[in-house]
Protein backbone atom coordinates (compact mmCIF):
# COMPACT_ATOMS: atom_id res chain seq x y z
CA UNK A 1 0.00 0.00 0.00
CA UNK A 2 2.65 2.27 0.62
CA UNK A 3 4.50 1.68 -2.59
CA UNK A 4 0.87 2.79 -4.33
CA UNK A 5 0.35 5.88 -2.19
CA UNK A 6 3.63 6.71 -2.25
CA UNK A 7 3.63 7.02 -6.64
CA UNK A 8 0.45 8.95 -6.27
CA UNK A 9 1.16 12.79 -6.17
CA UNK A 10 -2.66 13.63 -5.27
CA UNK A 11 -2.85 11.32 -2.23
CA UNK A 12 0.66 11.84 -1.21
CA UNK A 13 -0.20 15.57 -1.20
CA UNK A 14 -3.78 15.37 0.83
CA UNK A 15 -2.71 12.78 3.44
CA UNK A 16 0.61 15.58 3.63
CA UNK A 17 -1.96 18.38 4.27
CA UNK A 18 -3.94 15.58 6.96
CA UNK A 19 -0.78 14.98 8.93
CA UNK A 20 0.33 19.09 8.43
CA UNK A 21 0.83 19.74 12.60
CA UNK A 22 2.13 16.41 13.38
CA UNK A 23 5.75 16.72 13.90
CA UNK A 24 6.69 12.81 13.94
CA UNK A 25 3.43 10.98 12.52
CA UNK A 26 3.12 7.48 13.62
CA UNK A 27 1.67 4.43 11.20
CA UNK A 28 -1.46 5.37 13.21
CA UNK A 29 -1.35 8.98 12.21
CA UNK A 30 -0.99 7.48 8.65
CA UNK A 31 -3.57 5.22 8.24
CA UNK A 32 -5.85 7.90 9.97
CA UNK A 33 -5.26 10.41 7.40
CA UNK A 34 -5.44 8.00 4.93
CA UNK A 35 -9.01 6.72 6.29
CA UNK A 36 -10.42 9.97 6.00
CA UNK A 37 -8.66 10.25 2.20
CA UNK A 38 -11.09 7.25 1.69
CA UNK A 39 -14.26 8.57 3.65
CA UNK A 40 -13.98 12.09 2.08
CA UNK A 41 -15.98 11.10 -1.50
CA UNK A 42 -16.37 7.98 -3.34
CA UNK A 43 -13.55 9.95 -5.68
CA UNK A 44 -11.38 9.31 -2.97
CA UNK A 45 -12.22 5.30 -2.53
CA UNK A 46 -11.77 5.37 -6.30
CA UNK A 47 -8.24 6.81 -6.23
CA UNK A 48 -7.00 4.85 -3.39
CA UNK A 49 -8.38 1.58 -4.57
CA UNK A 50 -6.98 1.92 -8.23
CA UNK A 51 -3.25 2.69 -6.54
CA UNK A 52 -3.20 -0.25 -4.35
CA UNK A 53 -4.60 -2.34 -7.24
CA UNK A 54 -1.91 -1.22 -9.60
CA UNK A 55 0.89 -1.72 -7.78
CA UNK A 56 -0.35 -4.80 -6.08
CA UNK A 57 1.21 -7.48 -8.38
CA UNK A 58 -0.62 -10.54 -6.42
CA UNK A 59 -3.63 -8.93 -4.67
CA UNK A 60 -5.04 -11.94 -2.52
CA UNK A 61 -8.75 -10.82 -1.53
CA UNK A 62 -8.67 -13.08 1.06
CA UNK A 63 -6.45 -11.12 3.23
CA UNK A 64 -8.49 -8.21 2.34
CA UNK A 65 -9.02 -7.37 6.22
CA UNK A 66 -11.00 -4.45 4.81
CA UNK A 67 -12.92 -5.39 1.97
CA UNK A 68 -11.07 -3.02 -0.42
CA UNK A 69 -11.01 -5.37 -3.27
CA UNK A 70 -14.70 -5.79 -3.49
CA UNK A 71 -14.91 -2.23 -3.02
CA UNK A 72 -13.23 -1.54 -6.23
CA UNK A 73 -15.26 -4.13 -8.39
CA UNK A 74 -18.07 -2.26 -7.14
CA UNK A 75 -16.89 1.42 -7.13
CA UNK A 76 -15.68 0.03 -10.97
CA UNK A 77 -19.11 -1.30 -12.11
CA UNK A 78 -18.06 -5.17 -12.36
CA UNK A 79 -21.45 -6.23 -9.62
CA UNK A 80 -23.86 -4.23 -11.54
CA UNK A 81 -26.39 -6.70 -9.14
CA UNK A 82 -25.39 -4.52 -6.11
CA UNK A 83 -26.37 -1.24 -7.73
CA UNK A 84 -30.17 0.31 -8.18
CA UNK A 85 -31.96 3.03 -9.74
CA UNK A 86 -34.85 2.78 -7.58
CA UNK A 87 -36.64 6.10 -7.10
CA UNK A 88 -38.42 7.53 -4.31
CA UNK A 89 -40.52 10.92 -3.89
CA UNK A 90 -38.62 12.84 -1.96
CA UNK A 91 -41.47 15.33 -1.57
CA UNK A 92 -42.63 13.24 1.33
CA UNK A 93 -39.42 14.56 3.25
CA UNK A 94 -37.49 12.94 6.33
CA UNK A 95 -40.01 9.68 5.28
CA UNK A 96 -38.69 9.03 1.89
CA UNK A 97 -35.20 9.61 3.28
CA UNK A 98 -35.99 7.16 5.52
CA UNK A 99 -37.04 4.68 3.13
CA UNK A 100 -34.08 5.21 1.09
CA UNK A 101 -32.33 4.13 3.38
CA UNK A 102 -34.02 1.16 4.93
CA UNK A 103 -33.82 0.51 0.90
CA UNK A 104 -30.61 0.59 0.91
CA UNK A 105 -30.16 -1.42 4.06
CA UNK A 106 -32.17 -4.51 2.37
CA UNK A 107 -30.68 -4.19 -0.41
CA UNK A 108 -26.65 -5.25 1.38
CA UNK A 109 -28.66 -7.67 3.69
CA UNK A 110 -30.24 -9.83 0.83
CA UNK A 111 -26.55 -10.03 -1.07
CA UNK A 112 -25.22 -10.75 1.87
CA UNK A 113 -28.07 -13.81 3.19
CA UNK A 114 -28.66 -15.07 0.16
CA UNK A 115 -26.05 -14.53 -2.31
CA UNK A 116 -21.90 -14.85 -1.72
CA UNK A 117 -21.18 -10.87 -0.25
CA UNK A 118 -20.82 -12.60 3.15
CA UNK A 119 -17.80 -14.25 1.79
CA UNK A 120 -16.47 -10.40 2.05
CA UNK A 121 -16.81 -9.68 5.44
CA UNK A 122 -14.69 -12.93 6.68
CA UNK A 123 -10.93 -13.65 6.44
CA UNK A 124 -9.23 -17.23 7.18
CA UNK A 125 -12.60 -18.52 8.91
CA UNK A 126 -12.68 -14.92 11.21
CA UNK A 127 -14.64 -11.81 11.06
CA UNK A 128 -13.07 -8.93 9.23
CA UNK A 129 -12.85 -5.24 11.02
CA UNK A 130 -16.32 -3.68 11.28
CA UNK A 131 -14.95 -1.49 8.70
CA UNK A 132 -15.22 -4.08 5.59
CA UNK A 133 -18.78 -4.71 5.88
CA UNK A 134 -18.99 -0.70 6.50
CA UNK A 135 -16.99 0.68 2.97
CA UNK A 136 -18.95 -2.15 0.86
CA UNK A 137 -22.10 -0.75 2.14
CA UNK A 138 -21.34 2.75 1.85
CA UNK A 139 -20.82 2.06 -1.66
CA UNK A 140 -24.12 -0.06 -2.58
CA UNK A 141 -25.51 2.75 -0.53
CA UNK A 142 -23.74 5.89 -2.43
CA UNK A 143 -25.77 4.07 -5.88
CA UNK A 144 -29.18 4.64 -4.50
CA UNK A 145 -28.20 8.69 -3.32
CA UNK A 146 -27.09 9.50 -6.41
CA UNK A 147 -29.95 8.15 -8.23
CA UNK A 148 -32.41 10.32 -6.09
CA UNK A 149 -29.95 13.39 -5.34
CA UNK A 150 -29.93 12.61 -1.70
CA UNK A 151 -26.71 13.13 -0.02
CA UNK A 152 -24.92 10.19 1.98
CA UNK A 153 -22.50 11.20 4.64
CA UNK A 154 -20.05 8.42 5.85
CA UNK A 155 -18.94 9.22 9.69
CA UNK A 156 -20.36 12.64 9.72
CA UNK A 157 -19.36 13.81 13.43
CA UNK A 158 -22.78 14.95 14.60
CA UNK A 159 -21.19 16.94 17.63
CA UNK A 160 -21.38 13.35 20.18
CA UNK A 161 -19.24 11.92 17.81
CA UNK A 162 -19.04 10.61 14.41
CA UNK A 163 -21.91 8.58 13.46
CA UNK A 164 -21.60 5.93 10.42
CA UNK A 165 -23.73 7.22 8.06
CA UNK A 166 -26.17 10.32 7.59
CA UNK A 167 -28.58 10.53 4.78
CA UNK A 168 -29.61 13.70 4.30
CA UNK A 169 -32.05 16.17 1.76
CA UNK A 170 -32.09 19.44 2.82
CA UNK A 171 -31.86 20.31 6.84
CA UNK A 172 -34.86 18.91 8.08
CA UNK A 173 -35.00 15.88 6.09
CA UNK A 174 -32.07 13.83 8.07
CA UNK A 175 -31.47 9.94 8.88
CA UNK A 176 -29.03 8.00 10.78
CA UNK A 177 -27.86 4.75 10.60
CA UNK A 178 -24.78 3.34 12.91
CA UNK A 179 -23.62 -0.35 12.17
CA UNK A 180 -22.49 -2.75 15.18
CA UNK A 181 -20.69 -6.19 14.70
CA UNK A 182 -22.29 -8.53 17.12
CA UNK A 183 -19.12 -8.90 19.24
CA UNK A 184 -19.51 -5.14 20.35
CA UNK A 185 -21.28 -2.89 22.60
CA UNK A 186 -24.57 -3.34 20.79
CA UNK A 187 -26.77 -2.24 24.07
CA UNK A 188 -24.46 0.74 24.19
CA UNK A 189 -24.62 1.70 20.77
CA UNK A 190 -28.36 1.14 20.41
CA UNK A 191 -29.48 2.55 23.67
CA UNK A 192 -26.88 5.49 23.92
CA UNK A 193 -24.61 6.11 21.10
CA UNK A 194 -27.23 6.11 18.52
CA UNK A 195 -29.37 8.64 20.60
CA UNK A 196 -26.88 10.68 21.31
CA UNK A 197 -25.87 11.52 17.90
CA UNK A 198 -29.82 11.39 16.72
CA UNK A 199 -30.13 14.59 19.44
CA UNK A 200 -27.08 15.99 17.86
CA UNK A 201 -28.32 15.92 14.32
CA UNK A 202 -31.83 17.13 15.19
CA UNK A 203 -33.72 14.24 13.93
CA UNK A 204 -35.86 11.16 15.29
CA UNK A 205 -34.99 9.03 12.19
CA UNK A 206 -31.77 6.13 13.52
CA UNK A 207 -31.36 3.28 11.87
CA UNK A 208 -29.41 0.48 13.90
CA UNK A 209 -27.81 -2.59 12.01
CA UNK A 210 -25.88 -5.46 13.55
CA UNK A 211 -24.01 -7.47 11.82
CA UNK A 212 -24.49 -11.21 13.67
CA UNK A 213 -21.14 -12.68 12.86
CA UNK A 214 -22.88 -15.87 15.18
CA UNK A 215 -22.02 -14.51 18.78
CA UNK A 216 -24.65 -12.10 18.86
CA UNK A 217 -26.22 -14.33 21.72
CA UNK A 218 -28.84 -12.31 23.98
CA UNK A 219 -27.67 -9.09 22.71
CA UNK A 220 -30.69 -8.94 20.53
CA UNK A 221 -33.36 -9.75 23.11
CA UNK A 222 -32.04 -7.05 25.00
CA UNK A 223 -32.55 -4.13 22.37
CA UNK A 224 -35.30 -5.52 21.01
CA UNK A 225 -37.49 -4.97 24.95
CA UNK A 226 -35.81 -1.27 24.81
CA UNK A 227 -37.49 -0.06 21.41
CA UNK A 228 -40.77 -2.31 22.69
CA UNK A 229 -40.52 -0.21 25.38
CA UNK A 230 -40.01 2.99 23.75
CA UNK A 231 -42.43 2.74 21.67
CA UNK A 232 -45.14 1.57 24.47
CA UNK A 233 -44.50 4.73 25.96
CA UNK A 234 -45.40 6.61 22.69
CA UNK A 235 -41.79 7.65 22.31
CA UNK A 236 -39.91 7.60 19.37
CA UNK A 237 -37.64 4.44 18.95
CA UNK A 238 -34.87 3.77 16.49
CA UNK A 239 -35.42 0.85 13.93
CA UNK A 240 -33.09 -2.79 14.38
CA UNK A 241 -32.11 -4.41 11.72
CA UNK A 242 -30.18 -7.71 11.75
CA UNK A 243 -28.20 -9.27 8.98
CA UNK A 244 -27.34 -12.50 9.02
CA UNK A 245 -23.22 -12.18 8.54
CA UNK A 246 -22.34 -15.91 9.22
CA UNK A 247 -20.19 -18.32 6.73
CA UNK A 248 -23.07 -19.93 4.64
CA UNK A 249 -22.96 -23.20 2.06
CA UNK A 250 -23.23 -21.81 -1.45
CA UNK A 251 -25.84 -19.51 -2.55
CA UNK A 252 -27.26 -22.23 -5.16
CA UNK A 253 -27.48 -24.96 -2.23
CA UNK A 254 -29.37 -23.15 0.77
CA UNK A 255 -31.93 -21.82 1.23
CA UNK A 256 -32.97 -17.88 2.02
CA UNK A 257 -32.16 -16.93 5.95
CA UNK A 258 -35.09 -15.84 7.94
CA UNK A 259 -35.68 -12.15 8.57
CA UNK A 260 -34.42 -10.92 12.15
CA UNK A 261 -35.55 -7.37 11.55
CA UNK A 262 -37.22 -5.93 15.03
CA UNK A 263 -41.28 -7.01 14.89
CA UNK A 264 -43.40 -4.13 13.05
CA UNK A 265 -43.79 -1.16 14.86
CA UNK A 266 -47.33 0.82 15.75
CA UNK A 267 -48.25 3.00 12.73
CA UNK A 268 -47.09 6.25 12.75
CA UNK A 269 -44.25 5.59 14.69
CA UNK A 270 -40.37 5.72 14.20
Amino acid sequence: MESAISKNKHIRKTVNQLLAGIARPTITDKKEALRKFALGSSAGFAELLAAIKEEASSYDPMLDALGYFKLKAILSGGFADLKSQKSFDLSKGADAVRELALATIEHFKHHVENGNLWEELWVNGKPKKERAAQLIYYAIAETFCIANNVDISPEANMGGGPIDFKYSKGFSARVLVEMKRSSGAVRHGYETQLEIYKDASRTQHGIFVVLDFGDLGPKLAQINKIRADQLKAGLPASEIIVIDATQKASASTRKPTPSRTAAPKPHGKK
